[in-house]
């Protein structure tokens, strides 16, 4: 499955399967349910900089196409 990976608790890895084809969708959802981060990525080891959001804990929804994977992530600080 797609997944999202993090070294330093901020600058976050895009892991995808072979068949998932940029560009990706990545949507972050906060506790409540309010989306606070929404991009479309490309390239052959996506990326993306969560930007200002505060510590704490995300929920995310990967998509490509027809594929889509959604689990949650920590940022630090």
């Amino acid at each position: 499955p797609a997944s999202l990976q993090s070294s330093n608790g901020r600058d976050i890895q895009v892991l995808l399967p072979a068949n998932w084809l940029a560009p990706i969708h990545v949507e972050s959802n906060n506790v409540l349910g309010v989306t606070v981060f929404e991009e479309s990525i490309s390239g052959s080891a996506p990326s993306f900089d969560p930007g200002p959001l505060p510590r704490g804990v995300y929920f995310y929804r990967l998509t490509s196409g027809q594929l889509n994977q959604s689990g949650k992530i920590i940022l630090g600080e």
